[in-house]
């Protein structure tokens, strides 16, 4: 039964179906799941395989193995957020120093590049484009520059969503899934994990295109007590409200950076899907967050846009 499930969900996302249609299908449009769906969109915004193996793989190909990774994990009881053993990425030092690295290269449209970037100012004097976790080569290419360290290091904080990168296949209440549609001519992808070529790590897929798993860690219920982020040096998913009674001697332009990365033009297939469980970690539902600003973190259409936000020490990152 749940195997039947997991195809049924699966192929209604493949499908593009409506949100209305899906869950009436389901049998939930029910008051408090709208609500659910509408917290998500800001206001006004209409295998680990083998690892050292690579191959590039067609985009349905890659889509489906990174959606159909996250949902199948779903009935995976043994896998929860909480085990010592989930690992995540959070955007931080090029060295990561003992944490494992991992460093994704997208190549973005070639005919005139649209691809820009906003880093935290004023950085320091010694700080050159290069030294920061994100940034585009002189094409316009997009480098993602993430250390790997336990889930543990992050909770939910009152008030705040933000979001880590997903390493490690684990049970979340919010998943977003993120297909990127890279340059299809003379694409140059590549993505290493300690400096070793990888196609795949956890859901996420790295091919000519590429799919990116994000736990969403929101503040939903407001039942968080924890006022302060993490104190881990790095950068994380999200446009963070800002509190300068934590951060007395920064501002938010020291902290606040943004993204762009321009996909490609020709018939592009970007996608974006939140992926909600209810607390025993049974679907909810899935929503197409196409189009639309996710809660100040990501824009998913013809291109994507991405916000960051240090926190942690100013000057220091994992």
């Amino acid at each position: 039964m749940m195997k039947n499930l997991f195809y049924f969900i699966f192929a209604f996302i493949l499908v593009s179906c409506s949100q209305e249609d899906f869950f009436a299908e389901k049998g939930i449009m029910q008051e408090q799941t709208k609500k659910k769906v509408e917290t998500l969109l800001k206001d006004g915004d209409s295998k680990v395989e083998t690892e050292g193996t690579y191959a590039k793989e067609d985009e349905s190909e890659n889509m489906h193995l990174a959606i159909s990774n996250a949902l199948q994990g779903s009935y995976n009881k043994t896998k929860v957020y909480k085990s010592s053993t989930a690992l995540v990425g959070i955007l931080g030092r090029l060295n990561c120093g003992t944490s494992p690295k991992l460093h994704i290269y997208m190549d973005c449209e070639d005919d005139k590049n649209a691809s820009s970037v906003i880093h935290p100012q004023p950085r320091p004097p010694y700080m050159n484009i290069r030294s920061f976790p994100y940034y585009l080569d002189s094409n316009g290419n997009v480098n993602l520059h993430f250390c790997v360290v336990p889930r543990s290091h992050f909770y939910i904080v009152k008030d705040q969503v933000y979001g880590v990168l997903q390493v490690t296949n684990e049970l979340e209440r919010f998943t977003l899934v993120h297909y990127i549609d890279n340059e299809d001519d003379k694409n140059k992808n590549s993505t290493t994990y300690n400096g070793q070529r990888v196609s795949n790590l956890g859901s996420n897929a790295f091919g000519s295109n590429t799919t990116l798993v994000w736990t969403i860690l929101d503040d939903y219920d407001k039942t968080s007590r924890n006022p302060r982020m993490p104190d881990i040096g790095g950068y994380v998913l999200g446009k963070l409200k800002h509190n300068y009674d934590l951060y007395p001697y920064d501002s938010e332009s020291e902290r606040a950076g943004y993204l762009k990365s321009d996909d490609e033009d020709s018939n592009n297939k970007n996608s974006g899907n939140i992926i909600i469980r209810y607390p025993d970690n049974t679907i909810e539902n899935v929503v197409n967050v196409k189009g639309f600003w996710t809660k100040d973190l990501i824009k998913v259409d013809k291109n994507t846009e991405f916000n960051f936000h240090k926190i942690g020490s100013l000057n220091e990152e994992v």
